[in-house]
């Protein structure tokens, strides 16, 4: 089966209390926090050396009613400000103030 980079290959839901932090990385604007509702392994670009596809987990979190993936999310934000989004991720886990993960795009 051939998959396309950012397809999901497979979905599981997430345990309660496990959210996502979206910082705009603007001054002006304040970190937006929203619930993860599950856990998508989600196909990267093929290996090079390989040919065969990469995958990562990513969280799956709502957005203003709208469900996402990491990677949908920052591609939907980069199209609606034409390629100028800046925006970090945090996964949190529940009943933490420890970060799991940080992860940062730029234009």
């Amino acid at each position: 089966m051939d998959l396309a980079p950012g397809s999901v290959a497979a979905l599981t839901a997430a345990l309660p209390g496990w959210t996502v932090a979206i910082d705009w990385l603007r001054d002006d604007e304040d970190v937006e926090t929203c619930p993860i509702v599950a856990w998508a392994v989600v196909i990267g670009q093929p290996d090079e050396s390989t040919g065969k596809p990469t995958t990562s987990v990513e969280p799956v979190f709502i957005y203003m009613g709208t469900p996402y993936s990491e990677s949908e999310f920052r591609n939907d934000m980069n199209i609606a400000a034409r390629a100028t989004a800046r925006v970090a991720l945090e996964v949190i886990a529940p009943n933490s103030e420890e970060q799991a993960d940080t992860s940062e795009s730029a234009p």
